[in-house]
C-alpha cells in the first residue's frame, strides 16, 4: 500500500488514472494489516484519481472512508484534504450547498493549521465550487487570496493549475486578452509537468478565447486537443465541458446540434451538473439551433449525437479539420497529431505514451511523414510544423 501511494502522482498527474484505479482494486483488499495513516492516504488518493474520471459512486465512498479515519487519527491537514475531495464530488453532482459548506470546513481547518499550502489548496477548492455555482466574484477573490499562497508554498502543478482558475476569472470578467495569456502560461506550465488533465483544461479555455476573436480554426484545434487527452484519460465529463465550449464558437447547425447532443450524453452517463458558465452556453447554442434549423432536424441531430461516444466526436471534429484546411502533404490524421507533438519537443516514447500507441508506431508515422513533406529529421519536421501552424 505504500507503494502504490508513492506512485500516486504518477498515475494522477501523468494521467494514467485508469492504471492507478486498477492497481488500487488489487491493493485496497490485500493489505488488510496497513496502518491506518497509510490505509487512510492511499483512500484518499483514490477517491482523487476516481474523481479525475467522474466515478463519484467510487469517489464519494471512498472519501468518507478516509475522513473517518483521519478524524480518529486527529489528523487534520488529511481532514482538510478530504473535505476538499469531497466538496468536489457534491459540486459536479450539483449540490452546491453542500460543496459550500464542505470547502469551507476545509478552509477553517486550514487557518487553524497554519499551514500556507494547504490553505491555499482549500481557497482554491472553495473559489471552483463558487465559480461552479456562478458566483464569479465571490470565486476570483478566493482564488487571489490563495495565489500568494500557492505561489510561494505550491507544487509547480498547483501554480498551474492556480493560474488557470485565475484566467477562468478573467473570462468570466470580459477580460479576455487577460485570460488568453494566462490560458497560454498554465498551457506551458500543464505541458511542463506533463499533467494532461491540466493541459486539456487549457485548451478549453483557449479555445473560447480563440472563438470570441473569430478565430475558429484555431479554436477547433484547441478542441481536438483537449479532446484527445480526454479520450486517452477516459475523462467524460471534461469532454463534455470542451464540446459545449466550442459549439458556443461556432454558427448554429445540424452538425453543431448533434455535438450538443454528444456532450450532454457524456454528462449524464456520468451523473454530473455542467457549471453555471456551461450550462449557459448549452441553452444558448441549443437555443440558436432551434432558431436556424427544423424540429425534425434537430432531434434527429441531437439523438445521432447521444449516441456517439467521445472518441467518435473526435475522429468526426478531426474530419472537419482536415476540410477546412486541407492536409499537409495528404498526411493522415494520426500523423498530423505525431507531427504536432514532436514539434512540442515530446520524445517517441512521450508521443507514444500520449496517443497510446507504440514507440514503433510512431517512427511508423514518422518515416511516412518524412517522405510526404520532403524532410529529412526531426528538426525540419518541427520547423515545418511551426511555419505552418500545426504546433
Amino acid at each position: 500500500m505504500e507503494l502504490w501511494i508513492a506512485l500516486l502522482p504518477l498515475w494522477s498527474v501523468g494521467g494514467r488514472l485508469s492504471e492507478g484505479r486498477h492497481w488500487w482494486a488489487r491493493v485496497r483488499d490485500a493489505e488488510l494489516a496497513a496502518s491506518d495513516t497509510a490505509r487512510a492516504r492511499a483512500l484518499g488518493g483514490s477517491a482523487v484519481l476516481a474523481l479525475h474520471q467522474a466515478d463519484y459512486g467510487a469517489a464519494a465512498p471512498a472519501a468518507a472512508e478516509a475522513l473517518s479515519l483521519f478524524r480518529a487519527l486527529d489528523d487534520r491537514s488529511g481532514l482538510s484534504a478530504t473535505l476538499r475531495t469531497l466538496a468536489i464530488v457534491a459540486r459536479d453532482q450539483g449540490d452546491f450547498d453542500a460543496a459550500r459548506s464542505l470547502a469551507m470546513q476545509a478552509v477553517d481547518m486550514a487557518r487553524g493549521l497554519g499551514e500556507p499550502r494547504n490553505l491555499a489548496l482549500s481557497l482554491s477548492c472553495h473559489g471552483r465550487v463558487e465559480w461552479f455555482a456562478g458566483e464569479f466574484a465571490r470565486s476570483t477573490a478566493l482564488h487571489e487570496e490563495g495565489w500568494a499562497l500557492i505561489e510561494r508554498a505550491g507544487t509547480p502543478m498547483e501554480i498551474v493549475a492556480e493560474t488557470l482558475f485565475l484566467a477562468w476569472g478573467a473570462w468570466l470578467d470580459g477580460s479576455p486578452k487577460k485570460a488568453g495569456e494566462l490560458f497560454r502560461r498554465a498551457l506551458v506550465g500543464a505541458r511542463a509537468t506533463d499533467d494532461r488533465w491540466l493541459t486539456a483544461l487549457a485548451h478549453g479555455g483557449l479555445l473560447r478565447v480563440a472563438g470570441s476573436e473569430g478565430e475558429v480554426d484555431a479554436a477547433l484545434a484547441h478542441a481536438i486537443s483537449a479532446l484527445a487527452i480526454c479520450v486517452a484519460i477516459d475523462e467524460k465529463f471534461l469532454g463534455s465541458m470542451t464540446l459545449v465550449g466550442l459549439v458556443d464558437q461556432l454558427p448554429p447547425s445540424a452538425e453543431t446540434a448533434r455535438l450538443l447532443g454528444s456532450a450532454d450524453r457524456l454528462r449524464e452517463s456520468v451523473g454530473a451538473y455542467w457549471p453555471v458558465m456551461v450550462a449557459t452556453e448549452y441553452r444558448r447554442s441549443l437555443g440558436a439551433a432551434r432558431e436556424r434549423i427544423t424540429p425534425d432536424v434537430l432531434t434527429v441531430a441531437v439523438s445521432a449525437g447521444r449516441a456517439t461516444p467521445l472518441d467518435g466526436v473526435l475522429a468526426d471534429l478531426e474530419r472537419l479539420a482536415d476540410e477546412r484546411r486541407g492536409r499537409p502533404g495528404d498526411l493522415t490524421t494520426r500523423e498530423l497529431e505525431v507531427l504536432r507533438l514532436v514539434a512540442q519537443g515530446l520524445t517517441d516514447r512521450e508521443v507514444a505514451a500520449r496517443l497510446v500507441v507504440s514507440e514503433r508506431t510512431v517512427h511508423a508515422h514518422l518515416r511516412s511523414t518524412y517522405r510526404k513533406l520532403g524532410i529529412k529529421s526531426r528538426s525540419a519536421a518541427t520547423r515545418y510544423a511551426l511555419e505552418h501552424g500545426y504546433a
